[in-house]
This record gives C-alpha cells, sequence and structure tokens, in this order.
C-alpha cells in the first residue's frame, strides 16, 4: 500500500484503489464518474485478477431499528489477508453525512478508506479525515465502518 490521497471531491473509490494495490491514481480509472461506479470498480479489480468479498457490519441493521439478531462477521479480517495485510472499507463521509437519512439512502454519500485487521484507518484518503471520527463510530462501532470489502489476488 501506498499513501495516496484524494485529488478532487469524491474520487476515493479511484483513490483507494490506487492505495491499495501500489497503482499511479492515473492508472485507475475515477469511478465516481461512470454511470454505475461500484460494478465499473469490481469489473476494474476482476479485470486485473483479484476476487472481490464483502463483509457487512451488522451493527448498521441494529442502528437502523432492525430488531432481527445477525451474526457479525466482520473480525473475520483477522484471519484474512486481503492485500498486504490491509482491506477496503466503507464509511460515512464526514463531509455529506446526513443523520436525518437512513444510512443507505441514495442520497447519502459514503467513503471509502484503507483498514488494517484491527478495524484502524490507516489511510483515510482524504487528507482532511486525518485523525478524524468518522460518523457513526460510536453507535455501531468498528470505527464506524459500514462495510468492507476484501479484496484478493487470486492465484
Amino acid at each position: 500500500m501506498k499513501l495516496i490521497y484524494q485529488t478532487e471531491d469524491k474520487n476515493c473509490m479511484q483513490t483507494t484503489i490506487a492505495s491499495l494495490l501500489d497503482l499511479e491514481l492515473s492508472d485507475v480509472p475515477d469511478f465516481s464518474k461512470m454511470k454505475n461506479p461500484n460494478h465499473e470498480e469490481m469489473k476494474f479489480l476482476i479485470e486485473r485478477g483479484y476476487s472481490i468479498d464483502t463483509i457487512y457490519n451488522t451493527n448498521v441493521n441494529k442502528y437502523e431499528g432492525d430488531e432481527k439478531e445477525y451474526t457479525n462477521y466482520l473480525n473475520d479480517i483477522k484471519n484474512l489477508n486481503g492485500v498486504g495485510g490491509y482491506f477496503y472499507g466503507v464509511v460515512m463521509s464526514p463531509k455529506y453525512y446526513k443523520p436525518d437519512l437512513p444510512i443507505y439512502n441514495e442520497n447519502q454519500i459514503h467513503h471509502a478508506v484503507i483498514i488494517d485487521k484491527n478495524f484502524n484507518i490507516v489511510n483515510p484518503i482524504n487528507k482532511e479525515y486525518e485523525n478524524t471520527k468518522f460518523p457513526l463510530c460510536d453507535e455501531i462501532g468498528y470505527n464506524g465502518l459500514l462495510y468492507i470489502l476484501v479484496i484478493n489476488k487470486n492465484v
């Protein structure tokens, strides 16, 4: 992983992939400008020989009022490799978080970060977010992580 920061507003997906995979920012498309950013990001990774798994923080369900019990598998990353021991995490954007809207509302903006196996945010991707307590840290735990993308190089 190399430390790269966003060069423009909302290019955190591009920056996270470049940082995590040791690529130049210019070698990764700005997914935020594409019609289906998540699909294009997954396609980019798969075409380069990576597999992707998603682990959701089920504390989000409780926070939003779901009373059903779910098993939270976030701690599974402690036994996974990811990319050099790092993982792609997704949190609420400190700049754009709207507490009056549901977390997965289309008008909420999430922010990509890089975390280690202990859920520490090792690269907040936006220099302004260094030493920031991300939204929902206390409410959902795990440094406010909504979900983690486990990216692995296929052998």
